[in-house]
Parts: C-alpha cells; sequence; structure tokens
C-alpha cells in the first residue's frame, strides 16, 4: 500500500506564501509533521493543546521507572501502559525527558 503524500513548504515564510513550485516538495504525513516540529509550527509534547500531561506528570513518571508499575502509573494519569512505557524510552514527551535528564545530570554532578 503506498503512503499519500502531502505538500510541504520548505521554507518557513509566513509575510509572504513562498508556495511557489521551487519552494514545494511532497513528504509523507510524519515527515511532514516532523519538518513542522523542527521549525517550531507544531507543539510536542507538553506543549500540544491537547496534552494530558504537564511537565511535572512526566517527570513523575520518569522518577518513578522501576519504582511503580506501568500500570499504576497509567492509572494515576488515565493512560495506557504503552503510553507510559514510551515516555520512560523517550519516544512521547522527548523534550520533557531530555529536561528531566539535565536536571537529574546536574544533581548527581556528571
Amino acid at each position: 500500500m503506498a503512503l499519500s503524500k502531502e505538500k510541504n513548504i520548505k521554507e518557513n515564510i509566513k509575510i509572504d506564501k513562498n508556495n511557489n513550485l521551487k519552494n514545494l516538495e511532497l513528504l509523507s504525513m510524519q515527515d511532514n509533521r516532523r519538518h513542522a516540529v523542527e521549525l517550531g509550527l507544531f507543539e510536542s509534547g507538553c506543549n500540544r493543546f491537547n496534552s494530558k500531561l504537564k511537565i511535572e506528570d512526566v517527570f513523575y513518571i520518569l522518577e518513578n521507572k522501576g519504582i511503580k508499575s506501568t500500570s499504576e502509573l497509567g492509572k494515576m494519569f488515565n493512560l495506557d501502559q504503552s503510553n507510559i512505557v514510551r515516555i520512560h524510552q523517550g519516544k512521547n514527551y522527548k523534550k520533557e525527558k531530555a529536561i528531566w535528564e539535565e536536571i537529574k545530570n546536574q544533581s548527581t554532578g556528571k
């Protein structure tokens, strides 16, 4: 099954809708979203308008890895266990995990 492609504007020029042919490319939906996140046009993690978690919640989930089960953490935050695992793996809430790791490393002197 072929993936559908979307139009993507290569340069983020808000003033002039620079959508001439040279500045357009076809990308998969996933690549188009990734490009938007890289440019800061698409919020991710706790900054998303529909995020279920605050940054403190993500930190709590990360701090309690191995202490509380994924099932327990999922119930606490009304999330599926797979979402908790993805947070632990850094697949969801990547920026928040990076901040948490930086804070943790500073506090341990690493």
